[in-house]
């Protein structure tokens, strides 16, 4: 992933983690809350697309392995020719 997409998550990360341990100072405004748990909302599912993201793909894999077996079988019978 690229270095900056992964600061800014880093920072994300820290702003949540900031809201949180001060959570009890924002229960008295409804809009303050209200504007925290959609910025919450929001980081878990970049976080949720980060581990997806990072996830490799069957599709990828398999084809990756179905060349693998050609080259393989192709290299054989180049060495047996």
């Amino acid at each position: 992933m690229i270095a900056r997409y992964l600061s800014k998550l880093q920072s994300y990360h820290h702003i949540e983690d900031a809201l949180e341990e001060n959570q009890s100072a924002f229960e008295t405004d409804e809009s303050t809350k209200a504007q925290i748990t959609t910025f919450t909302g929001y980081h878990t599912k970049l976080r949720n697309l980060q581990v997806e993201q990072n996830k490799p793909t069957k599709a990828v894999i398999k084809a990756k392995n179905e060349l693998y077996k050609e080259l393989s079988l192709k290299s054989k019978l180049m060495v047996i020719a």
